[in-house]
């Protein structure tokens, strides 16, 4: 587990971003999504992540604590 500010702090929408778009990775994601209490549409793969962690959440301006 790590943490580390994002490249801007202009993000409107939280994401869960995955590695890839294996089940496992999925199902990873939508297991964030729902700790966190943002949707499943939140859950999305990008290539930017690298293989740095096997989910990576952007927490947007819409992010609401539980």
């Amino acid at each position: 587990v790590g943490s580390k500010n994002a490249d801007h702090f202009g993000y409107e929408k939280t994401s869960v971003l995955l590695p890839n778009a294996t089940d496992q990775a999925i199902a990873a994601g939508n297991r964030v999504a729902k700790a966190l209490g943002v949707p499943s549409s939140a859950v999305q793969t990008s290539n930017q992540i690298g293989t740095i962690a096997d989910v990576v959440v952007l927490v947007g301006a819409d992010f609401k604590p539980k």
